[in-house]
């Protein structure tokens, strides 16, 4: 759809679209062997190499254009329409092996971004010391830290459970679009966590994220996961994850202050300074070791988390408050089930918080992409809301008589009496 209405693809993929490619790719081709066959006496050397790199470049961008529009959905879909279903299907198996940076297409997959991983990256790696000098350490990173993962049913229950009502005292579907952390409020416990909301939307994330990643891989509360919980505890982590990967790959999702974009690489660099001799262990397992040496200090300044003076310091700050918050999560006088509760409803909340205060842009240009698990959440958060209204209605209706013309047929509809088999709607 957003093809359709936004882009050019109804003329790309036709004939004329085909043939125009061609050309293109034709001409830019010969007119490199023209320039490498002409004699260049009377030009500069300067200018016959900008010429080379100019003519180089528009070749190698057609070929990739090219490779780029065969391995499309679009060219996918013209040879299955017209019965080549053995080269659509090789097509389809090229593209999803040899794609470096796999696009995330529906499928039930979703986003992950393991955010602990980037900050604890080792900089001497030969492979991202190549990417960073040839100037392609982005892609690198996204490559290298950006997973899809297929979604559980685990997963969809849970967010499913949440909207439906299957927890009609605690959600309040209108309190999504004002702010996050209206839902968790409501659970028993939460009031000692109730701090870690009080920031801007995408620092909260970063401070649960972290959070989040770390309380997950204590060795005490993974000895006590049993089989269910293993379960509940792997799609929170995905709904974690998946969270961070919206906000890295998609900054554009909400609105977002310059401070705020730079958080991450902030956070990401005072890991790498505080952590520098902690190079045993895993990433959770140094973060959980800086929390034991730190805990007094943290202690000391728990009741000071929020005020403006850690904003002097925003990377370490993020990672002293995500320290506090998995070390009060794990001291916490409350079941491990009970805790993993409370951290599916709060990334719940802020996934629903997210889908609906998101540009309607974001949820278009995701359709062509086979869609957003966001966008889905969007499209549940909205139908959920209405439903109340939509039993009202029928309510409504059970009280009323409905009178018919011409005739004196008079139809209750309370179900008390009933003198015909239809229905009000």
């Amino acid at each position: 759809m957003y093809d359709m209405l936004y882009t050019k693809a109804r003329v790309i993929h036709t004939w004329y679209g085909y043939c125009i490619r061609a050309i293109s790719l034709v001409s830019c081709f010969t007119a490199l062997v023209f320039f490498t066959k002409d004699k260049r006496d009377g030009y500069s050397t300067p200018d016959i190499v900008i010429t080379f790199g100019l003519l180089g470049g528009a070749c190698a961008l057609e070929v990739a254009s090219v490779f780029k529009a065969i391995g499309s959905t679009w060219t996918y879909a013209t040879l299955k329409g017209y019965g080549w279903k053995w080269l659509a299907n090789a097509i389809l198996f090229a593209r999803y092996h040899l794609v470096v940076v796999k696009d995330g297409r529906w499928s039930n997959s979703v986003g992950q971004y393991k955010f602990i991983s980037f900050c604890a990256r080792d900089e001497t790696e030969l492979r991202g010391r190549i990417a960073k000098w040839i100037r392609l350490r982005e892609l690198w990173n996204k490559a290298h830290y950006t997973k899809h993962a297929k979604l559980s049913p685990v997963v969809k229950e849970f967010v499913w459970d949440l909207l439906r009502g299957a927890k009609s005292d605690m959600v309040q579907i209108e309190d999504v679009a004002i702010r996050n952390g209206y839902w968790a409020l409501r659970l028993t416990g939460f009031q000692e966590l109730n701090w870690s909301l009080s920031f801007e939307f995408q620092k909260s994330v970063l401070i649960w994220h972290l959070a989040t990643s770390t309380f997950l891989n204590v060795p005490a509360v993974k000895s006590l996961l049993a089989k269910e919980d293993k379960e509940t505890a792997k799609a929170v982590n995905t709904l974690s994850e998946y969270m961070m990967y919206l906000l890295i790959e998609h900054p554009d999702i909400l609105p977002m202050k310059a401070a705020v974009r730079n958080l991450f690489r902030l956070t990401s660099t005072s890991y790498a300074e505080d952590f520098s001799g902690d190079n045993v262990g895993t990433p959770h397992q140094i973060i959980m070791d800086y929390m034991k040496r730190r805990v007094g200090y943290i202690r000391e300044l728990y009741d000071d988390l929020t005020q403006d003076r850690w904003d002097a310091y925003p990377g370490e700050a993020v990672l002293v408050k995500a320290c506090s918050l998995s070390h009060t999560m794990v001291d916490m006088e409350l079941g491990l089930k009970h805790k993993l509760v409370i951290l599916g409803t709060v990334w719940v909340e802020m996934l629903c918080y997210a889908a609906t205060n998101a540009t309607g842009g974001f949820h278009a240009r995701q359709l062509s992409n086979g869609g957003e698990f966001l966008t889905h959440i969007l499209l549940l958060t909205k139908y959920c809301a209405a439903m109340p209204n939509i039993a009202n209605r029928y309510v409504r209706a059970a009280d009323e008589t409905v009178e018919y013309s011409p005739g004196d047929l008079e139809i209750m509809v309370d179900g008390r009496t009933s003198t015909n088999n239809n229905s009000y709607y």
